[in-house]
């Protein structure tokens, strides 16, 4: 009776050796990722259009400071993605946020939606999308 406990016990050992060493599946990327970066120094006036940067000699001429400008370079494959640049002053609780289908080739939505404060701060958003993606940018 032992001796079948146990080798039922370790036949189920050795079965969940096999299970954990196989790879994990990674979840598929979506297409538009935060860039978590902050970047020093003002930006021009109000919202408007952002600025497409497909490499990183434009990426070094649209964001002045230099520490943003490697930390973005490191997150970023230039060949397969662009970085989509917001940069305006206003209200320190405006935001932009994105909706999209997680499909390549879906569109993307950037929304501005204006803060209801009075005080004036700069804004740099920083985006990440595959290089052949499609975007809009809607202001209410």
């Amino acid at each position: 009776m032992r001796l079948v406990l146990v080798a039922c016990f370790l036949s189920f050992l050795s079965s969940r050796s096999i299970a954990m060493d196989e790879p994990k599946k990674e979840p598929e990327p979506t297409t538009v990722r935060v860039l978590d970066v902050k970047v020093a120094g003002t930006a021009p006036g109000r919202f408007g259009d952002p600025t497409v940067i497909t490499s990183p000699d434009e990426l070094a001429k649209s964001v002045k400071d230099e520490a943003a400008v490697a930390a973005v370079g490191k997150s970023v494959d230039f060949k397969s993605e662009k970085v989509v640049y917001f940069a305006w002053m206003g209200s320190g609780q405006d935001k932009v946020t994105f909706a999209g289908d997680a499909k390549i080739d879906a569109e993307q939505t950037f929304t501005y939606a204006p803060g209801r404060t009075r005080d004036f701060r700069p804004h740099h958003k920083l985006f990440a999308l595959p290089k052949d993606a499609k975007f809009k940018v809607v202001v209410p």
